[in-house]
């Protein structure tokens, strides 16, 4: 299996659901006893045995991958370093394109071209994302306060 350089989703069967819920099990009663910085890790792999340590981060990230797996959720890999393209960007904030152009004209975004094309990083877009979010919240909160001291709520 080689590394991929691209956004990929994956889809979990009911077969990588159930091993999903098996390999977490193991792996959670295993972290428990296991170094802080990393943990050794015997792999069986076509009657091969093989050991490898991994970093503590990368096990609570695979920790991550499994619940979510055996809990029949898809799991969206994102380098952080990854350049996006419109529509990618798009597609994360559950947006148009074109929304996604306008943010961007508007500097709401950092972004470069190459070419004609525009490209956004990772981390930017969730920056943006975050702030958004913030933003929300924010005039939620005021609204329900200004509900509240109006009275316009349910009796």
């Amino acid at each position: 299996m080689t590394a991929k350089n691209f956004i990929e989703e994956f889809i979990p069967s009911k077969e990588d659901t159930k091993l999903a819920k098996e390999a977490v099990t193991t792996l959670a009663q295993t972290i428990g006893r296991g170094n802080k910085t990393k943990s050794e890790i015997l792999f069986h792999v076509a009657k091969k045995e093989q050991r490898a340590a991994i970093p503590q981060g990368i096990l609570e990230l695979v920790m991550f991958l499994l619940n979510e797996t055996a809990l029949g959720h898809s799991v969206t890999l994102i380098p952080s370093h990854k350049d996006l393209t419109t529509q990618e960007a798009a597609d994360l904030l559950n947006v148009s394109r074109p929304f996604v152009v306008k943010l961007l004209e508007e500097g709401k975004i950092p972004f470069r071209k190459i070419g004609a094309h525009r490209r956004i990083r990772f981390v930017d877009l969730m920056k943006y994302k975050q702030i958004s979010e913030t933003e929300q919240i924010k005039a939620f909160n005021e609204l329900a306060k200004l509900s509240q001291d109006l009275k316009l709520g349910y009796d």
